[in-house]
């Protein structure tokens, strides 16, 4: 695990903040970057994670991509984007299932999600609470599903772009001084970026901006057997680049199937047929 989550987060620095190859990626040792790793959770023999993270830009909102992995061969378990306003920060538990063989992820916070209701699709069945598909971790993308694969790994959090105020992403993202925010309205904006990037492989700057390095993250391993806690900051990386700085990296949060067919780069590695991307509801 140790290799792969290494070299993923050297990738993931580069691919995710790098605007150009002569960008020189730092670890900052003060925690705040354009992207962020947490080195391992857990929910091993009923242990809890608990994660949050921070939006320290008090002008800009973030659009924020949060990837968990697999620790057994690296697999994507679980992903999605979450939009945080100025000075945001965003909290989750990331917990057993009820009958102990999988993981999902809890959350009360309202900052918004693509897909809708991140970790909030929970309904109660006999006195249980049960995962929706928009909170439990799968391992079913590019292999047969196993349960035990999504019990530990690493979490990839990196900023795709900062969302700068006046756009209507902003305004739809962005926290009202009750502490409310209107999801609603954020998919509807959200849709109009996501379109804008599909047909012209760009969006204008009045919706995003570059990413900037203030994200800011930590977390905490819980063990209710032993009633012990472990804790750290989030490893930050931060793109100096000297040719302009960064890019915007944002694209759509689908649900879609990826075609396999055997004259693709997928298809020559997989054979023909399909890849089931995660099944969530937006």
């Amino acid at each position: 695990m140790k290799m792969k989550f290494l070299a993923l987060s050297v990738a993931l620095a580069l691919g995710g903040v790098a605007g150009t190859a002569n960008a020189a990626i730092t670890v900052q040792q003060d925690g705040i970057g354009h992207s962020l790793v947490v080195p391992y959770f857990t929910t091993q023999s009923g242990q809890h994670t608990y994660l949050n993270i921070v939006n320290t830009d008090t002008t800009n909102g973030k659009a924020v991509k949060v990837r968990f992995r697999g620790a057994l061969d690296s697999d994507d378990i679980f992903d999605f984007q979450v939009f945080l306003s100025p000075g945001d920060v965003w909290v989750a538990d990331v917990q057993p299932t009820p009958d102990g063989k999988g993981t999902a992820l809890f959350t009360t916070d309202n900052s918004c999600t693509l897909p809708k209701n991140v970790g909030k699709d929970w309904t109660q069945v006999s006195g249980v609470w049960n995962p929706g598909v928009n909170s439990t971790f799968v391992t079913a993308r590019l292999k047969k599903d196993d349960p035990i694969g999504v019990k530990e790994g690493y979490v990839e959090i990196f900023n795709m772009a900062d969302i700068p105020s006046g756009s209507d992403l902003y305004d739809a993202i962005k926290h009202k001084a009750d502490g409310t925010v209107d999801c609603t309205g954020s998919d509807n904006a959200v849709d109009g970026v996501v379109g804008a990037i599909e047909r012209n492989n760009h969006v204008t700057n009045t919706e995003l901006a570059a990413p900037t390095p203030t994200l800011f993250g930590n977390w905490v391993i819980l063990n209710t057997a032993d009633n012990s806690a472990y804790s750290a900051w989030a490893t930050a990386f931060e793109a100096d680049n000297a040719d302009g700085g960064t890019r915007i990296v944002y694209s759509a949060q689908s649900n879609a199937r990826v075609t396999t067919a055997t004259d693709s780069i997928v298809g020559r590695e997989f054979g023909s047929g399909t890849i089931s991307s995660r099944s969530c509801k937006w």
